[in-house]
């Protein structure tokens, strides 16, 4: 397939509401940032769908099938957030974040004053110190701006790992939008 052809077919999935672009940000804030933008799913039991992504699939641990439902877990809590992010007076920006060194948030909301949040979004269990590569590199390129980073992942318990670096279970997500807000 074309790129020309390619890129007419997100087009037309983006008018039907059934995929988000997520353009990239801060693309001069670091000169390995890339400048693709990320394709999220709309609607997460379609994705899974055409993934087969079923319960009875991720019970047997396949990796290939965590994988999909990994990003497919990333999509629904993206689009979840930009969705409380749409009623913020002061947003004045989105996107991922990503370097070829492969340093990655995978959002960045960011306000009329030019400060940050970065999300993350795992579904594994536990959460490790090395997961937060890319929000500590975010953090430290930002300065005071970088009001904090939420690593959102599948397990039970809420905790800092560090200042300003966070980990919540995603079903408190709303509530973790909500806060920042």
């Amino acid at each position: 397939m074309t790129e020309v052809t390619a890129e007419n077919y997100v087009i037309l999935l983006e008018k039907l509401f059934l995929i988000h672009r997520l353009e990239a940000w801060g693309t001069t804030l670091h000169a390995r940032a890339t400048k693709s933008p990320k394709i999220h799913v709309l609607d997460s039991g379609i994705g899974a769908r055409l993934l087969r992504i079923t319960p009875s699939n991720i019970n047997i641990q396949n990796p290939a099938v965590l994988t999909e439902y990994g990003h497919l877990l990333e999509s629904f809590a993206v689009c979840e957030i930009l969705k409380q992010a749409a009623w913020c007076n002061n947003l004045a920006g989105k996107g991922h974040f990503r370097t070829s060194d492969e340093d990655e948030v995978d959002l960045v909301l960011e306000n009329d004053d030019g400060c940050i949040v970065g999300f993350e979004v795992t579904a594994a269990k536990q959460v490790r110190s090395s997961d937060f590569r890319g929000l500590r590199m975010l953090k430290k390129k930002m300065g005071t701006n970088f009001l904090g980073g939420i690593y959102l992942y599948t397990g039970s318990r809420s905790y800092t790992l560090e200042p300003n670096l966070h980990v919540l279970p995603l079903d408190l997500l709303w509530q973790a939008v909500d806060r920042i807000a």
